[in-house]
Parts: structure tokens; sequence; C-alpha cells
């Protein structure tokens, strides 16, 4: 959350509601400050998101050139700086999937095909004789799409074999 710009009454909220654990306002404004301090270039990014915010800028783009248009009419400027946080991360994301789709398509073994995709989540069905071959295939595929378009930052891919959907 507070990668999309969540505030420390936000963190008090969050932290109650999904994980059971009480924090005082001025709690939640340390962990912030922490936060930030140790992820210094994120400071910076958020604080260019917010002067972009109050300019007169009306769209952003991904990588693979997807258009974000941003809201321009009332008061929006919390709309406008949460946009320019969250489009990048979550629409670059999506330019990584859409990628890897097309060059998985490319390299599954007969047999193997993708059935859905969730969020930056791929699922392949695959005969289970092949099973590791094709987890091996996917997690270096996902992280040659991902490098492809954002060759500086490093990348995770965390890759399972189940059985059935609901074992994830």
């Amino acid at each position: 959350g507070l990668l999309y710009g969540q505030s420390a009454k936000g963190l008090v909220r969050y932290a109650e509601t999904s994980c059971g654990v009480k924090l005082d306002t001025e709690k939640a404004r340390q962990i912030r400050r922490k936060f930030f301090d140790e992820y210094k270039h994120l400071r910076e990014w958020h604080n260019q998101a917010n002067e972009d915010a109050g300019s007169n800028r009306e769209v952003l783009s991904t990588q693979l050139g997807r258009k974000r248009w941003l809201p321009v009419e009332g008061d929006v400027r919390w709309q406008r700086f949460t946009a320019l946080l969250n489009a990048p991360v979550q629409g670059g994301a999506a330019d990584v999937i859409k990628t890897a789709i097309i060059a998985l398509q490319e390299k599954l073994p007969e047999g193997a095909g993708i059935v859905s995709t969730v969020h930056d989540e791929l699922i392949v069905e695959a005969p289970l004789g092949v099973a590791e071959v094709v987890k091996k295939i996917m997690e270096d595929v996902m992280i040659e799409s991902a490098v492809s378009l954002y060759s500086t930052v490093p990348f995770e891919v965390e890759a399972h074999i189940c059985e059935d959907w609901s074992e994830k």
C-alpha cells in the first residue's frame, strides 16, 4: 500500500483489517518514514508523481505504449497522484504478462497450453511428464519478458506445479 500512496491513516486501517494488528497513527507515520528512508528512490518517485498530479498532464503510457488517461475534472489531485503511481507498476506488470504470453506460446511443448491469466500470473496446463520442463520454460520466459522491458529492474519469478488449481 505504501508504494501506491497509502497514508499513515490508511496503514492503520489496513493493518487492523487485513492483519489484525493495531497501530496508532504515530507508529504508522514512523513505519512510513522508515520505508521511504530505506527506499529513497520511491520517495523521489512519489514526489515527482505529486508534482505531476498538479500539472496539466493528461496521459501516461506503459512501456508497450498502452495509455492511461488521467482525470482532469473536479477535485482530482489525489486520483491523479494514485494513478501516476499505480499505472506504471500495474500497467508494467500487464505489459510483461502480455509479452510473456506471446513468447510462451512459441516455446511450450506439445500438450501444454496457457489456460488463464490472473493479474500477473499465468496458468498453464501440461502433462505431468513435462511439468518440470514447462515450469522452467515459464520461469525463463517471464524473466526474459520482464528484462526486455525493464532492463535495470531486478525481477523474481515464482512458479509452482500443482495437480489442481486449488493448490496454489
